[in-house]
C-alpha cells in the first residue's frame, strides 16, 4: 500500500480564474507538493506507468481545493 498518492488540485488566482494541476499527497491536505508535478521516468514505459497511476488516482480521490 502506498503512503502517498496523486491528487488533482484546484486553485483560484486573485482575478478569480481557476487552475487545475496534479500534486503528490502525503496523507493530509497540508502534506502535498507545493508545485504541480509532471509524469516522468527513465523509459517510455515508465512514463506511461506514471501517467496511468496519475489517471487512476485522479478518478479515485476528490479535488483538493485551495484558496
Amino acid at each position: 500500500m502506498h503512503t502517498w498518492h496523486y491528487q488533482i488540485r484546484k486553485t483560484t488566482n486573485t482575478e478569480g480564474d481557476d487552475w487545475f494541476d496534479v500534486v503528490e499527497m502525503y496523507g493530509t491536505p497540508l502534506g502535498h507538493t507545493c508545485s504541480g508535478i509532471r509524469p516522468g521516468g527513465a523509459t517510455k514505459a515508465e512514463v506511461i506507468k506514471d501517467l496511468t497511476r496519475m489517471l487512476a488516482d485522479a478518478k479515485r480521490y476528490r479535488v483538493l481545493v485551495e484558496k
